[in-house]
């Protein structure tokens, strides 16, 4: 068998083998699940109008070099020059005519050179990128994105954002403005389900003028590349969809690479089995609203959709109904330092619907109202204060009462979102009511956790009436702002985001502080709270000892009670493994897995092939063999060298 084939059937067996995990259950009780776009069966856009997209010259290099960055999920198929050329025929016949226009002012082509002498223009462009900067702030792109670095010489990496699963989406904007045709942008801002109806992207309801701003803003600004400017496409594929031989010859390279594992392609047969088709939700209904805001992206429910956010399962239960209503209408900032939602553009209607929806159905029966024994007493409130300073709670969060932490939400105003039973129930139990949160368990008491949840319920900013809002403190300052991982780092971690390895607990409970290699430089840290994090690299306790503060807190060492006791959260199986992967960040050893081959141990890819997996490889396997023996298949074959 060719290599050629060998790596087409590695392709399309990892296509299969990712989409299994992907795939979610329905939510119980419910006959049509939300919209969830991870469910969906192919991991790559479609490809059939991707010259309207893309610009030649990108698909040229894709094609030639799919490894652009260490993250690249497209195998290298190791084409020649000509075997591209005859693949961009194919790719170029199959693409719908030229869409309608997008009229543009006569500037947008220019160079910087020519708009410099075009003060008008210039003064227009400047205005457009500040706007499209702004709009690409407050729309939170950089969640699922990624951009360029703006700092030089980066050692953490070249890349930052995309802090979202991307193993089925998130567009790599790095390379964006040379990437991207400008008419095919505009219509995709404006709704992404033309182009790609399982795209993970939702519609931003973006004005005419935002979507102008937002363009200019992807195809100037130094973190998405280099402008291209007028004229620089040099391949001559115009002239392509003419040349009917050269696109016979393309289909069928693209039949031989199964690159319909991954995209959809106009005229190329599948090789997957088909998947149930979503019904288009009623307009103006909740589900309507879930599909156009891709809302599974980010959130789950049912333990279906993405991590970034939190658990919608039990939110209605959680939060009070206007503060919803407001919240989703209007985002406020409630992680200073960490995950925003985006500005969605949504009406007043929208967003009492969505108010709605979720308060009366995603609901926790076992998480009481109000705090239980009753209004509070002299004194509770005042006792629920110093709790919080002492229990170490201003090491992740600030109520606006002296400093704080930016780890974990701010409290200055949770009475206005948060029920007051659902602060008790938290307190009592942090992982019953969010099983991924990771915030220590501190083994609160019935009165304590009372007192806690009582101080907490003061905590509002609701004017009383003729006083107007009050402005929201400033937010915390953090110790480093660093640009974040790479890109492939960014894109594992969320792959393991919520996994049992040391490295992924770590990641999750302690790198918020103390980094990510463990040098006391985590970039959620606040430097309002006068002490810097441990450099856990220069640590020379034993791992038992380590173990001991994991489950305890520093409290209990003697220290300040900032770092708090991890036991119950990370779970007691888990301390060791995590205290020796924190030992090891100061006395690094060679990587080990004790475990594996072990009795009962399960391996990292030890479930069993399911039967119909194994069939589709097989057929795949038998029309690969006689796709490379028929006649002139040796043509089309790269040569030996």
């Amino acid at each position: 068998m060719t290599l050629r084939c060998m790596t087409a059937l590695l392709a399309l067996t990892g296509s299969l083998l990712l989409a299994r995990p992907l795939a979610g259950q329905e939510a119980p009780g419910t006959a049509e699940p939300p919209f969830n776009a991870y469910e969906r069966r192919k991991n790559g856009p479609p490809l059939t109008n991707v010259f309207h997209k893309a610009h030649p010259d990108w698909i040229r290099e894709k094609l030639l070099q799919p490894r652009h960055h260490p993250a690249a999920r497209m195998p290298d198929l190791r084409l020649t020059e000509e075997e591209v050329v005859r693949i961009m025929a194919y790719l170029r016949s199959v693409a719908d005519p030229d869409l309608p226009a997008v009229a543009w002012p006569e500037w947008v082509v220019h160079g910087e050179e020519e708009l410099e002498r075009d003060e008008g223009a210039l003064d227009e462009l400047c205005g457009l990128l500040e706007e499209g900067q702004a709009v690409w702030g407050r729309s939170r792109c950089s969640i699922c994105h990624v951009v360029n670095s703006p700092v030089a010489n980066d050692a953490r990496g070249q890349f930052i954002g995309g802090f979202v699963d991307l193993r089925v989406g998130g567009m790599d904007l790095s390379f964006g403005a040379h990437k991207l045709e400008r008419d095919w942008l505009y219509r995709w801002l404006h709704d992404p389900k033309t182009y790609f109806p399982h795209t993970l992207m939702p519609r931003f309801r973006f004005s005419d003028r935002e979507i102008r701003a937002l363009v200019e803003y992807l195809l100037r600004d130094a973190q998405f590349g280099t402008f291209r400017a007028r004229g620089a496409g040099t391949d001559g594929s115009a002239d392509l969809r003419a040349d009917h031989a050269l696109a016979a010859d393309g289909k069928r390279l693209i039949e031989l690479s199964r690159c319909v594992a991954c995209h959809d392609i106009r005229g190329i047969p599948e090789v997957l089995p088909p998947s149930r088709e979503t019904p288009t939700p009623p307009e103006g209904s909740f589900a309507a609203l879930v599909y156009d805001l891709r809302c599974l992206t980010c959130h789950r429910v049912a333990g279906r959709g993405g991590a970034y956010a939190p658990d919608l399962t039990a939110e209605g239960g959680r939060l009070k109904p206007e503060w919803i209503r407001a919240f989703v209408h209007r985002p406020d900032t409630i992680r200073p330092l960490s995950e925003q939602m985006p500005l969605f553009n949504l009406t007043e209607k929208e967003a009492a619907t969505l108010a709605e929806a979720i308060g009366a159905g995603f609901v926790d029966p076992g998480i009481p109202a109000d705090v239980p024994g009753g209004p509070a007493k002299p004194g509770e409130v005042d006792r629920g204060r110093d709790l919080f300073r002492v229990r170490g709670c201003v090491a992740c969060h600030t109520t606006g009462e002296g400093p704080g932490g930016a780890v974990g939400p701010s409290l200055d105003r949770v009475a206005d979102r948060v029920r007051p039973g659902n602060l008790y129930a938290h307190l009592r139990d942090p992982r019953r009511v969010n099983p991924l949160t990771v915030e220590p368990d501190h083994g609160l008491s019935e009165e304590d956790a009372r007192s806690l949840a009582l101080y907490l319920s003061t905590r509002t900013e609701k004017p009383t009436a003729g006083e107007e809002m009050k402005p929201a403190p400033p937010l915390p300052r953090p110790l480093a702002m660093l640009p974040g991982l790479d890109l492939i780092d960014r894109r594992n971690e969320a792959r393991a985001a919520f996994q049992d390895s040391p490295q992924a607990v770590y990641g999750r409970t302690c790198a918020h502080c103390h980094g990510d290699r463990g040098k006391g430089d985590g970039r959620l840290w606040s430097a309002d709270l006068g002490v810097k994090p441990a450099d856990l690299t220069a640590l020379t306790a034993d791992e038992g000892r380590i173990a001991q503060i994991l489950r305890a807190g520093t409290a209990a060492a003697g220290k300040s009670a900032l770092c708090g006791p991890w036991g119950r959260t990370v779970g007691e199986e888990r301390i060791p493994a995590l205290a020796a992967y924190v030992r090891n960040l100061a006395h690094p050893e060679p990587a080990a897995n004790p475990t594996r081959g072990a009795p009962g141990v399960k391996e990292e890819f030890g479930e069993p092939v399911p039967w119909d997996l194994l069939v589709i490889i097989g057929i795949e396997l038998y029309l690969l063999l006689r796709l490379a023996r028929r006649p002139g298949a040796k043509a089309s074959q790269p040569s030996a060298g």
